[in-house]
């Protein structure tokens, strides 16, 4: 059981306020993960040699996973 604290107080507004900081920051993050992923292939300059396509490709595909998966728990599907 645990102790009784006379000064505990909950709200009812704080995880509303959470939920729209965590739909906000996960859509966010998402979206930035998405560009990144992005930028690696259109950035100019960028290498395509064959040391580094491997390497490119496997964060690519780390990124999109990462940032649909963020997008998709923001807006709670």
């Amino acid at each position: 059981m645990a102790p009784i604290d006379p000064l505990h107080r909950t709200s009812a507004a704080a995880p509303m306020v959470l939920r729209a900081l965590c739909t906000v920051s996960g859509g966010l993050t998402g979206g930035l993960f998405l560009g990144f992923a992005l930028a690696l292939w259109i950035w100019p300059g960028s290498s395509v040699a064959a040391e580094v396509l491997t390497m490119k490709a496997g964060l690519s595909a780390f990124l999109v996973m990462a940032g649909t998966t963020l997008i998709s728990a923001a807006r709670g599907a």
